[in-house]
């Protein structure tokens, strides 16, 4: 790879030190949620009554769903940033963001009968969850601009075109 091609990758705008902080931001939720779904959350789902203890279940899923989303995106952009893995295969869809439906879900009333400590990783997991969407658009965005505009790319589609012309 060149250094100008280098200079032009919109992953490279997103580097090591921010990847690793956006990383460990990440794992200490992580951790956070672990603590407390081993120890904390057992007590505080026996308090609750049935159709809370379901929405509890379901809420304790939606924080691990988020976190891992987080953290695989996180992955895949520092396998970028070493080589290890082409930005076009960090577009992939699979490699994206995922589950959306269900992380960004949010209903108020349920959480009303939740208690704090989980409230609080699942706002917290909201918003971690926001933020790499957020940046996930803003990548994407500059990488398909980026395709566009690359010398190389201009040259490779005008070389296709001739060829499908003739």
């Amino acid at each position: 790879m060149t250094t100008s091609e280098r200079e032009n990758r919109p992953d490279d705008k997103m580097d090591l030190i921010q990847l690793s902080a956006g990383y460990e931001a990440a794992m200490a939720l992580a951790r956070r949620s672990e603590r407390y779904f081993k120890t904390r959350a057992r007590i505080d789902r026996i308090r609750l009554d049935n159709p809370a203890r379901a929405a509890f279940a379901v809420e304790c899923m939606r924080v691990t769903c988020r976190l891992s989303q987080v953290i695989s995106w996180y992955l895949v952009r520092k396998a970028v940033a070493a080589g290890e893995m082409s930005i076009d295969e960090a577009f992939a869809p699979n490699n994206r963001l995922g589950n959306k439906d269900v992380c960004l879900f949010r209903d108020v009333e349920v959480l009303s009968w939740l208690p704090h400590q989980l409230t609080q990783l699942l706002e917290q997991s909201m918003q971690l969850y926001r933020d790499v969407l957020h940046l996930d658009c803003v990548l994407q965005t500059q990488h398909l601009v980026m395709r566009k505009k690359h010398p190389m790319r201009r040259l490779e589609d005008s070389v296709r075109a001739g060829l499908l012309a003739n």
